[in-house]
C-alpha cells in the first residue's frame, strides 16, 4: 500500500487511502487469486479499511487538552476502529472475541511500530555491518518475547475471551455490509 501511495506521489496525483487499499488488494488478488481466501489477508485488509474509515470518528470522541495524552487517545482510537470490521471475520473463523483487546493493543501497537523501525534499520545496516544488524535482531527478538509474555498474562486474566460464538457466512456478510452502510450513510449534520 505504501508503494502505491509513493507511486501516486511521484506522478503528482492526489491519492485516496481507500482507493489505494483496494488497488493494492486488486493487484495482490490478480497475482494470487487464492489470497482472497487467506485469513491473514482478510484480517489485514479489513483492519486497514476499518482504520481508514472509522478512526476519524473515534478520534473525535475524546479531544485531550494535554498533548501528552494524544498518543494514548490515538492508541484507543485505532484499537476500537480495527475491531469494527475485524471482529465479524475473527469470530467467524475462531469463534471467540478478545475482551481485553484494548489492553493487548496498548502493548502491541507501539511494539509493532518499534519492531518495524528496528527491522528497517536492520535491513539497511546489514549491507554495512552484519554484526550491528545481528545485534538489532537480538534486540527485536527480546521485544517480541516481551510482547508475547504480556499477551500470555492478559490471556490468563479472568474472562479474557468470550468463546463459543458461532456465526455463519451470511451473518458475517450482513454484519460487514451493515458497517459499510453505517460508514457511507450521511450523518445528521449533513442532512
Amino acid at each position: 500500500m505504501f508503494s502505491f501511495i509513493q507511486f501516486a506521489n511521484c506522478l503528482k496525483r492526489k491519492n485516496d487511502s481507500v482507493n489505494t487499499l483496494f488497488a493494492c488488494g486488486f493487484f495482490m488478488a490478480a497475482y494470487n487469486p487464492c489470497i482472497l481466501s487467506d485469513i491473514g489477508f482478510q484480517l489485514s485488509f479489513s483492519a486497514v479499511l476499518s482504520i481508514i474509515w472509522f478512526n476519524p470518528y473515534f478520534s473525535r470522541i475524546w479531544l485531550p487538552q494535554k498533548k501528552l495524552l494524544i498518543p494514548i487517545r490515538d492508541l484507543f482510537s485505532v484499537s476500537c476502529s480495527v475491531q469494527i470490521l475485524v471482529s465479524p471475520i475473527s469470530i467467524y473463523y475462531f469463534q471467540q472475541f478478545p475482551i481485553y483487546f484494548l489492553l493487548s493493543n496498548l502493548i502491541w501497537i507501539p511494539l509493532s511500530f518499534l519492531l518495524m523501525i528496528l527491522g528497517s534499520i536492520q535491513v539497511f545496516l546489514y549491507a554495512f555491518s552484519q554484526k550491528i544488524a545481528s545485534f538489532l535482531g537480538v534486540i527485536s527478538e527480546e521485544f517480541i518475547q516481551f510482547g508475547v509474555a504480556c499477551l500470555k498474562c492478559i490471556q490468563k486474566a479472568p474472562y479474557s475471551i468470550l468463546d463459543n460464538i458461532w456465526i455463519n457466512e451470511a451473518q458475517v456478510i450482513f454484519m460487514l455490509s451493515s458497517f459499510c452502510l453505517l460508514y457511507t450513510s450521511p450523518s445528521p449534520r449533513d442532512g
